[in-house]
């Protein structure tokens, strides 16, 4: 194998796919504070963490306006090493598109089957690792961010990064930036904006792929010094390195 020659590949995610990427999830969430606030009894009950991790990821694959991808090594594809969701937001002939092409009778019903299930199962088993008065802090303030950030006419139609996660074994390999790579050229293709809220340590990456700072995260949980901030990438941006 060449040296120019990546050592990984990138390819739709699937459902069997959603137990590795909740795991890549619980390993990397634990670096951010806004996390073990959210889900301060994690270690404590992995499996609960995992469990909600997962119905996240099965959501996410079974939206028809989602792209859920994963990275995995050359030599071994059924093993993911980094994962990234997308979803196209909005109502222009861009979306109409996205969800016509992800639709399928088979992908309807298992979404179906999905949130029966997962509406059973948190009603019966609801998650001992998370904090619900701090979830509920946290989505009234992310409330205010969404409307003083996302609500602007330019931007109701774009393509949003739900999650981007890379094992810390192969993070500065490419990876993360591959899978970015991705969901931009949608963007372009779409002629949209890609939006994003961005970790302390996933700021850097964005930056340098031409995404620009739309507000800072202020600090009002206390014990949370996570800043990071929303994050928007417009096509046609000269600072943009989606070619690579």
């Amino acid at each position: 194998m060449s040296s120019s020659t990546p050592s990984f590949i990138v390819r739709p995610a699937t459902f069997r796919d959603t137990s590795s990427m909740a795991s890549m999830a619980f390993k990397s969430y634990d670096e951010l504070a806004l996390d073990r606030f959210l889900s301060p009894h994690r270690n404590l009950y992995p499996e609960d963490y995992l469990a909600s991790c997962q119905r996240k990821m099965i959501t996410s694959v079974a939206n028809p306006r989602n792209i859920s991808l994963v990275a995995c090594p050359a030599e071994s594809p059924d093993t993911p090493i980094g994962s990234v969701q997308f979803i196209r937001l909005g109502d222009d002939a861009g979306a109409k598109a996205q969800i016509k092409s992800g639709s399928s009778v088979t992908l309807s019903v298992w979404g179906w089957y999905y949130w029966a299930k997962f509406k059973v199962v948190t009603y019966l088993w609801p998650n001992r690792a998370a904090d619900p008065d701090a979830i509920r802090k946290f989505g009234k303030i992310a409330e205010v961010y969404k409307a003083a950030n996302w609500s602007n006419d330019d931007v109701q139609n774009r393509w949003h990064t739900q999650s981007l996660v890379v094992l810390r074994e192969w993070r500065g390999k490419g990876v993360g930036r591959n899978l970015m790579t991705e969901g931009l050229r949608k963007a372009e293709s779409d002629g949209v904006p890609m939006g994003l809220e961005a970790s302390p340590l996933g700021e850097l990456l964005y930056q340098r792929m031409g995404f620009e700072l739309l507000g800072r995260f202020s600090g009002e949980i206390d014990g949370v010094t996570d800043r990071g901030g929303m994050m928007i990438w417009r096509p046609g941006n000269k600072e943009s390195k989606i070619s690579k």
